[in-house]
């Protein structure tokens, strides 16, 4: 519950991290240790909800983007997949 930053900061999602860890920090401090039990697992909740998104969005900030998921029995295979190759099995079950 009171590592939800760490986990967004191993991941490189600095600000995310930060704000999770600035969240922690007011909640304790406005509510008291003994009081924040709540609110911190509401917060821990929300953080373990969205945490894949604000990792989607620290990603797409520094450039990257969503591509293509292909699957196949071995690399040369899921390759042939992408590029849009068809492949037509062998009766001995091997491809050439």
């Amino acid at each position: 519950m009171l590592f939800g930053f760490l986990y967004l900061a191993v991941h490189r999602a600095w600000i995310p991290a930060a704000l999770n860890l600035l969240a922690l920090v007011l909640v304790a401090a406005l509510c008291g240790l003994l009081h924040a039990g709540a609110p911190l697992l509401g917060l821990a909740v929300l953080q373990g909800l969205f945490a894949q998104d604000l990792r989607r969005w620290s990603l797409a900030r520094r450039g990257f983007t969503p591509g293509p998921v292909v699957a196949g029995p071995d690399q040369d295979q899921a390759f042939m997949r992408l590029s849009g190759v068809t492949v037509l099995p062998t009766p001995g079950g091997s491809i050439r």
